[in-house]
């Protein structure tokens, strides 16, 4: 029967080598690769949801045709006062 092993940096490592402390940390980094790769699809999804509705709403405004407003330009001078 083999040793119960785990892999960290491209190496392995039997467990029953690993004191408490060891076995909790990486039991932690375990946990945080797991949230790391959720937040990583859910920023994903996001991602395709803000595209997918920005496109929708591109096409509701040409479908409405609704046009931009027309941009106004103010001029404004600086002065200079002489003392």
């Amino acid at each position: 029967m083999s040793e119960e092993t785990i892999t960290f940096s491209d190496k392995r490592y039997n467990v029953s080598d690993l004191n408490e402390q060891a076995v909790q940390h990486f039991n932690v980094l375990l946990k945080l690769q797991a949230e790391a790769t959720e937040q990583s699809f859910q920023l994903s999804k996001t991602n395709i949801a803000l595209e997918t509705m920005s496109d929708r709403f591109e096409q509701m405004l040409i479908d409405e045709k609704i046009s931009p407003v027309e941009e106004t330009v103010i001029d404004t001078e600086t002065k200079t006062i002489e003392q």
